[in-house]
């Protein structure tokens, strides 16, 4: 890894020592003018006046926000349904079921019709 000073890294893994689901590790690291990785431990949480903006924990550029992700991905987290690609991919996974279910029931229809003719000496 190519270690760039004053570079913010965010990383998430699941930790599936707690049951069902996991719980989300999430590591903050800092990389010193020396190159060297200092990891937060803990926030810090300090009193937020009415009306104040609440300040950033850290800031990290677009390609530490895609690692983090990336992250989150395999560690099972998924964006909500109905949004974004996934919610495209959703809508489009509940048109293919309408249809296979429609053909389905078309094919059942035409199944009884032809039976219903055969049994009437009508279908020859």
């Amino acid at each position: 890894m190519n270690r760039v000073p004053g570079e913010t890294l965010v990383r998430a893994s699941l930790d599936e020592h707690f049951g069902v689901g996991g719980m989300i590790e999430l590591r903050l690291v800092k990389i010193d003018e020396d190159g060297n990785l200092l990891a937060a431990t803990k926030p810090d949480f300090s009193p937020l006046l009415d009306g104040n903006r609440c300040p950033a924990m850290a800031m990290i550029d677009k390609a530490q926000g895609q690692a983090l992700m990336d992250d989150l991905w395999r560690a099972g987290l998924r964006p909500t349904e109905g949004s974004g690609s996934a919610g495209a991919m959703a809508r489009a996974e509940k048109q293919i079921e309408f249809m296979a279910l429609a053909h389905l029931k078309q094919d059942a229809t035409i199944n009884r019709l032809l039976d219903l003719l055969s049994a009437s000496g009508g279908a020859s």
